[in-house]
């Protein structure tokens, strides 16, 4: 099992090389475009969160891992993880229904719900020093049977 482990810096422009890293050390789980697509967001959204968090801590590292179990159609891992002060996952919420006037003004808060929804499995672990967000993706979507409740889940 190969396992793609980088460090780098907490800037913004970071973001888009984690995620072509984390793509090629998925290739071996052959994933269909749609899952890619997934993989692609969740980890934009973890390393984007990993990056907010680092401002108190601007010159320490965000470090990522990826790895997959299986072989073709296997499960992709993914960790990131930050030196930030933490947080509580269960205390985000989603953002207002797409309905409500409140909503025209959310323009934030989107990617724990985003991850949540397009990793099979998700966890947060707060560490002494930092936070861990483990990403699980296999082959087959959470939203597979139905996109439609996807799509509702975010208003």
């Amino acid at each position: 099992m190969e396992v793609l482990e980088i460090a780098v810096p907490a800037h913004l422009r970071y973001v888009a090389v984690v995620r072509m890293l984390v793509v090629a050390a998925s290739a071996p789980a052959e994933l269909s475009k749609r899952r890619l697509e997934d993989l692609k967001l969740v980890v934009s959204e973890a390393v984007t969160n990993a990056v907010e968090a680092h401002q108190a801590e601007p010159d320490e590292p965000i470090r990522v891992r990826c790895w997959v179990d299986g072989g073709a159609g296997g499960t992709v891992h993914v960790e990131v993880r930050d030196r930030g002060a933490g947080f509580d996952p269960s205390s985000i919420e989603g953002p207002p229904p797409a309905e409500h006037p409140d909503r025209v003004a959310h323009e934030r808060g989107l990617g724990i719900p985003l991850i949540r929804m397009f990793a099979n499995e998700v966890s947060f672990e707060r560490t002494t020093d930092g936070t861990v967000v483990h990403m699980v993706i296999e082959p087959a979507a959470p939203h597979d049977d139905d996109a439609e409740d996807g799509a509702k889940a975010l208003g």
